[in-house]
């Protein structure tokens, strides 16, 4: 006959290591995500292809991050413009850098991040409605 026995001692203080654990993770990957947005943010603003007279354009692509614990955040371009140079067939502002960015970061963090990519058409649709209303149209 085996026999087990178990007990109590010690569940306190290892709940509170597993706690500590968790919260450093957590801080951790709210970091890869950041570093990740700076470098998507970075190659985008050095090699989208479109000529920037004003310098506006390249100038507004940046990121933010969520609320913290959150380990996510966006990558954004900040003039109205924007959608309509990345609709343009051969250009591009913020995809080309997530395109050249998603097969390295899928090997590196298999399943653990995930990239979110809007719909482009909708989006532009979405921004031509909110324009006419703007103007009364």
């Amino acid at each position: 006959m085996i026999r087990l026995t178990g007990t109590l001692e010690g569940l306190d203080e290892a709940l509170r290591y597993t706690a500590a654990m968790v919260r450093l993770n957590q801080t951790k990957m709210r970091d890869a995500v950041q570093y990740i947005l700076q470098e998507l943010r970075d190659y985008a603003r050095r090699h989208a292809p479109f000529r920037d007279r004003t310098g506006n354009l390249r100038s507004s692509i940046d990121y933010e991050m969520d609320p913290a614990p959150a380990a996510s955040g966006s990558l954004l371009a900040g003039t109205e413009y924007a959608i309509w140079v990345e609709l343009r067939e051969g250009y591009w502002v913020l995809t080309g850098a997530i395109d050249f960015y998603r097969p390295k970061l899928d090997q590196l963090f298999a399943g653990l991040i995930r990239i979110e990519q809007p719909d482009l058409d909708a989006e532009a649709a979405r921004v031509r409605a909110y324009y006419r209303e703007l103007r009364g149209m």
